[in-house]
């Protein structure tokens, strides 16, 4: 493009369209969409350049790539600016300026995020140094008690109570501390194995010096998705922890999302060979936010895949029960023995259970999706299958609309 030379721009752009296509990457899909609408409104061609930047318009919607989405607004705003269809002009600008103003304020979200964590970790070393200088004088005190035995009786009974007042105050450190370490410890167990695993494959090609089979090796693809999930979930965990998470309850229709979220996952379970199904009314809305319930749907289909075998089924369907519609996300896996069912919910480092891959997954994802559904206002439950498998009941207000 710089060079003007538009016709092999055009070819090669095509030629990395068709890739990402065959490999379902939306985001690189909606970017190249854009950058041929680009060419074309380099070279005047409106015509072709609006049918382009639609395209990328299309496939950025579901995204959650806010500077991506921004750009391609604006490009659309553009384009019908110089068409003079003002009114459409006007609606992508307003839309570029909202998603515009998002971003900035998810990227201020994530820096007040950054500051209060470095604000915790000084205060709680500080703490800590706290607890280790009275436990220093503590010891010194003792040895001096020892040598002081004609006047150590009244000592005794005042450093006997202090003794207790550090105890007290060291146990709830350690288990503020015990929290912390295990969920440390869940974090480096769910990054260790797909690390080592992707360090592994690009070792073995650097030997093989064959860097276009690594660009384009499936289980590099599906490694890096699985971090990027799992670092999706842990920044949504501790956005919800810490309250800095922003909810906007709305009105929105359930089989809209349900639909959104199979086609990110079509690969998958077609690669597993799995019967999927889904059986949500149309008519149905449910109340909450949209972007929240998303990450808990992706979360509950996620470990749906990952622990069905090859050949399996999952189904989701929706029943109203009482005043809420529930959501049952059911799977023919491999189920949850009963004892960690029991914990399922809960922050522990040994809760560990492999997948039909045999990888092992120590249930990060649930814990973020039980967070996320109590901030949307609605319940989790996960069941065992009575025919194998599990059963996750999500419920949330609803309507029904015409």
């Amino acid at each position: 493009m710089s060079k003007e030379n538009y016709k092999l721009a055009d070819s090669l752009y095509r030629k990395v369209l068709k890739r990402y296509k065959k490999n379902q990457d939306s985001i690189q899909i909606a970017r190249n969409y854009s950058n041929l609408g680009n060419l074309y409104f380099e070279q005047y061609q409106d015509i072709l350049a609006l049918k382009y930047f639609d395209s990328a318009y299309k496939f950025s919607k579901p995204l959650k790539d806010l500077e991506l989405k921004s750009t391609i607004a604006y490009n659309m705003h553009v384009i019908f600016e110089l068409s003079k269809k003002h009114d459409k002009a006007i609606l992508y600008l307003k839309e570029y300026t909202a998603l515009n103003d998002s971003l900035q304020k998810q990227n201020a979200l994530w820096e007040v995020a950054q500051e209060k964590e470095a604000h915790n970790i000084a205060q709680k070393q500080a703490e800590l140094d706290i607890k280790t200088a009275e436990r220093n004088t503590f010891i010194a005190i003792s040895a001096g008690i020892l040598l002081m035995l004609i006047v150590g009786f009244i000592f005794y009974r005042k450093l006997k109570q202090q003794h207790k007042q550090i105890k007290s105050l060291n146990y709830e450190l350690n288990e503020t501390n015990k929290v912390k370490n295990q969920l440390f410890t869940i974090i480096a167990h769910d990054l260790r194995s797909p690390v080592a695993r992707l360090k592994q494959l690009f070792q073995l090609r650097a030997l093989k010096k064959d860097s276009e089979a690594i660009s384009s090796d499936k289980n590099v693809t599906q490694i890096i998705d699985s971090l990027s999930l799992l670092l999706d979930n842990l920044l949504n965990w501790s956005l919800s922890q810490s309250d800095l998470l922003s909810v906007q309850k709305e009105w929105f229709p359930l089989w809209q999302i349900v639909r959104q979220i199979e086609l990110q996952y079509q690969s998958l379970i077609e690669e597993k060979n799995i019967q999927f199904s889904t059986d949500i009314q149309k008519s149905v809305l449910v109340y909450g936010d949209m972007e929240i319930f998303k990450i808990v749907i992706r979360n509950c289909l996620d470990n749906a895949i990952k622990f069905t075998p090859k050949g399996g089924k999952i189904v989701i369907s929706g029943a109203i029960e009482e005043d809420s519609f529930t959501v049952f996300i059911t799977d023919s896996g491999i189920g949850i023995p009963e004892k960690v069912l029991k914990s399922i919910f809960e922050i522990k480092s040994n809760k560990v259970q492999k997948d039909t891959t045999g990888r092992t997954s120590s249930g990060l994802g649930l814990m973020l999706t039980k967070s996320m559904i109590q901030l949307n206002g609605g319940s989790i439950q996960i069941k065992p299958n009575p025919k194998g498998g599990t059963i996750v009941h999500i419920s949330l207000p609803y309507k029904n609309v015409a």
